[in-house]
């Protein structure tokens, strides 16, 4: 992503908050597209850090990510990049974001339809990515106008060959899932990230949505007793 909050930055928070004052303090057209475009991509990069280190959620940064970006749908000089993050943003949003994912879907079909029109030479690869695209919309749609109606057992995603708790695609799940996570990392602060890790992860989150938010969730390992998580 060209941009000037970049990856290998050594506190990506930090940048990203710089990014979001210069935003907010910008005073012509030109410099406030700028710093949009380094939240935007800033929200995608955090976002990613978060994932790989496995130290914070990810869900409000792509919401981030999608609103501020949808702010530069407009302009020509961010579509390349834009493509390149909501790449990004749709690699790490799962089934546990499903609505979030569903309007990064509807982000990406957007762009893809710019990308078209600007460069005709690359209709052929785009005409596919926005069939993918297309298709995955329709599923989502579907599971989730199930899951708002109670009927899990319906859902149908053929994405993996484990089982996973299906009440994840519900708007009471997804809405605080990003801040029991938080909680769940906070308790977990000290204990090692590698082998073994999400253990003690699904066992801290299973506990604090029971307690905190009254959800009975079952992890990967409850509903897959015979896999080996490691």
């Amino acid at each position: 992503m060209e941009s000037t909050v970049k990856a290998e930055d050594l506190n990506l928070n930090e940048e990203l908050v710089a990014a979001r004052q210069r935003m907010r303090e910008a005073t012509d057209e030109k410099t406030k597209a700028d710093a949009i475009l380094d939240v935007a991509c800033g929200c995608v990069l955090l976002a990613k850090q978060n994932l790989e280190n496995q130290d914070g959620p990810i869900g409000n940064l792509l919401r981030e990510f999608l609103m501020y970006g949808g702010h530069l749908l407009d302009k020509p000089e961010c579509i390349d990049t834009l493509h390149k993050a909501s790449d990004f943003a749709l690699e790490m949003l799962d089934r546990e974001h499903s609505r979030t994912r569903r309007i990064a879907v509807g982000f990406a079909i957007k762009i893809c339809n710019i990308l078209k029109i600007k460069d005709d030479s690359n209709n052929s690869s785009l005409g596919d990515e926005l069939e993918t695209l297309k298709e995955e919309l329709e599923m989502l749609n579907k599971n989730i106008e199930l899951a708002d109606k109670g009927l899990y057992e319906s859902i149908v995603d053929d994405d993996s060959h484990l089982k996973y708790d299906k009440i994840c695609w519900t708007r009471e799940f997804e809405s605080i899932i990003d801040e029991a996570d938080e909680l769940v990392y906070e308790q977990l602060t000290d204990v090692p990230r590698g082998m073994g890790f999400c253990h003690a992860f699904w066992i801290t989150r299973k506990t604090i949505l029971q307690e905190k938010f009254g959800i009975t969730w079952r992890s990967p390992a409850d509903m897959n007793p015979r896999v080996l998580f490691d």
